[in-house]
């Protein structure tokens, strides 16, 4: 979500330098100007949901405990930690896709089983028909 707020970010900076830099004059601009203040409005609303989803997120995470919010603190700064979570994910990942990779397979091989079973029928009915 943070990645998606700060490229959302970098979006409407460079809609506001290009209206920045667009010339006052010629139909051809004004229209550009018109769609770049959409895009800017847009962009404007985009971001002030998504601060809204974050700030709600974090309300909704927020520990009373002093304690255990400088707890938490020293766990996202802690490598091994980090590195644990980062593992876990990317196994999580390859074990999913192994499990997809597994139904393909099968499916490919049934396919693959009809389609020379059709072709196994067929050159049964080509040699009872000329015997």
């Amino acid at each position: 979500m943070m990645d998606s707020l700060s490229e959302t970010r970098k979006r409407l900076d460079g809609i506001e330098r290009e209206l920045r830099e667009l010339p006052a004059s010629s139909g051809d601009i004004a229209d550009r100007r018109s769609d770049l203040l959409e895009q800017q409005e847009v962009t404007s609303v985009s971001i002030a949901r998504m601060d809204a989803k974050i700030k709600k997120a974090a309300q909704d995470l927020q520990i009373n405990d002093p304690g255990a919010a400088s707890q938490l603190r020293a766990s996202k700064q802690n490598a091994y930690l980090d590195l644990q979570l980062r593992a876990r994910a990317i196994k999580q990942r390859l074990r999913q896709r192994l499990i997809n990779r597994r139904f393909e397979q099968d499916r490919l091989e049934r396919a693959y089983r009809s389609a020379r079973l059709g072709e196994w029928q067929g050159s049964l009915l080509v040699q009872c028909s000329c015997s």
